[in-house]
């Protein structure tokens, strides 16, 4: 067996059938699997499949995430496809996904997805774990990167406004900094206006002229106020530009730019 998995660990220990199945797994680029993949993949029946899975299992080749669905060992992207795979649909989003494009150096200690459905899990595997619930009119921005959906960089920076209880609003704003050479603004803009949420379009204006951007799309639609910085109190300070009550400073906001 020439497969990288593989050759990490004894064979020693495999049937023929359980070493034939690693290897299909692999060649068929399946980090993630189910029991019926198995039966299609190995041309057994259920019985059979749930023996070898057990049997897998037991001998550490591979984990169990839920009922019928498994993944390979310990890597990052096995780790990334059996979360989005234990609550599907889901994408990897959020903290989680600023980090993996490189807008933010924080390394989160869970994992964010986001989900059409009301996901209770918290743990997948070894991984602590947080899914963000949305409606299905707002599940889109993500793409496919080695075997499981991750929020593009524009659509991770929405979730992230979409849902201020797990992201900063300054790791938001330190995300849009450090993708300004890179960041998409008219699909910024255009995903904004997609979701259809009011406070989401004043705090990302607001944010985008603060770390250099000139929008074009977003406008406030001028009635009440939004908060900056939704966990913290009123302060009064309005922004009568976007109906924002900047109740963090911009001192504060953009605390990564040192002295300013």
């Amino acid at each position: 067996m020439k497969k990288q998995y593989i050759e990490n660990k004894s064979l020693k220990s495999l049937s023929r059938r359980e070493g034939a199945l690693l290897e299909l797994l692999e060649d068929n680029n399946l980090a993630t699997f189910s029991a019926s993949e198995v039966q299609r993949l190995l041309g057994i029946n259920s019985n059979t499949a749930r023996q070898t899975l057990c049997n897998l299992c037991r001998k550490q080749w591979i984990k169990r995430i839920k009922k019928g669905t498994y993944t390979l060992g310990k890597n990052p992207r096995f780790d990334f496809e059996a979360v989005c795979r234990a609550a599907w649909p889901a994408y990897i989003s959020l903290s989680t996904a600023l980090n993996y494009h490189g807008l933010t150096e924080q390394v989160p200690l869970v994992v964010f997805a986001v989900t059409t459905r009301q996901a209770k899990l918290n743990s997948v595997l070894w991984l602590k774990v947080k899914y963000a619930t949305v409606k299905p009119a707002r599940f889109f921005g993500y793409e496919k990167v080695n075997g499981f959906l991750v929020a593009d960089k524009e659509k991770a920076i929405i979730d992230s406004l979409l849902f201020p209880k797990y992201v900063a609003v300054e790791e938001v704003a330190k995300a849009l900094y450090n993708g300004r050479k890179e960041l998409d603004l008219a699909k910024l803009e255009r995903y904004a206006l997609q979701v259809k949420n009011q406070s989401l379009v004043r705090r990302l204006g607001y944010l985008l002229e603060a770390t250099g951007y000139s929008p074009v799309e977003l406008k406030s639609n001028k009635r009440g106020t939004a908060l900056l910085d939704v966990g913290q109190p009123h302060s009064g300070n309005i922004d009568k530009k976007w109906g924002l009550d900047l109740n963090k400073t911009k001192s504060n906001l953009l605390y990564f730019l040192g002295g300013f």
